[in-house]
């Protein structure tokens, strides 16, 4: 270690243990619980599954043009870089060929009117996820989760997990230890 990283770590240090404020006035940020790790975790498996199914659903139903831009959108992009990682040249044509592709195109009556969007994939995933009996299961047990239900939380990462399934096969006589 040369001499200029001792002087930096000592004056960092020096920071912590020799400032205005005693140690006794020092807060330390709160411990996280087994509870909330709990909730976190089965959250965490909700929104994967959500997502999976959500992915399952858009390859069923979404033309070849919908799911590359459902696919940039999973990358988080906007719809300007969607637009140039199609190979649009022209950002303004592109952007709308994107905004087509998610919120669909007007129908427009015999008088010119427009009524209302059909096609987009927003409504497409929106109708068919909304009537999916998983994707129903899967909102009510996060909402349960959410309010801080632990013992729904528990149940449902036992459904999902494969460690539950064989630990009373992975015990020694004593059930101490694997």
């Amino acid at each position: 270690m040369t001499n200029k990283n001792a002087v930096n770590i000592f004056r960092r240090l020096s920071l912590v243990f020799y400032s205005n404020q005693s140690l006794d006035k020092f807060q330390a940020p709160p411990a996280i619980t087994p509870e909330e790790v709990l909730l976190k975790s089965a959250q965490d498996a909700i929104k994967e599954e959500l997502i999976a199914t959500t992915i399952r659903c858009a390859k069923k139903i979404l033309t070849a043009h919908q799911r590359r831009v459902f696919t940039h959108l999973l990358e988080n992009k906007s719809k300007y870089k969607i637009a140039a990682a199609m190979g649009y040249t022209n950002l303004r044509d592109a952007y709308y060929c994107v905004f087509a592709a998610l919120h669909g195109r007007p129908f427009i009556t015999a008088d010119g009117t427009k009524r209302y969007w059909i096609g987009g994939l927003y409504k497409k995933l929106r109708i068919r996820l909304e009537k999916n009996r998983k994707v129903k299961k899967l909102l009510k047990t996060l909402d349960e989760i959410n309010q801080g239900d632990h013992r729904v939380a528990l149940e449902f990462l036992k459904s999902k997990d494969q460690f539950w399934e064989t630990w009373g096969e992975n015990l020694n006589e004593d059930n101490s230890t694997w």
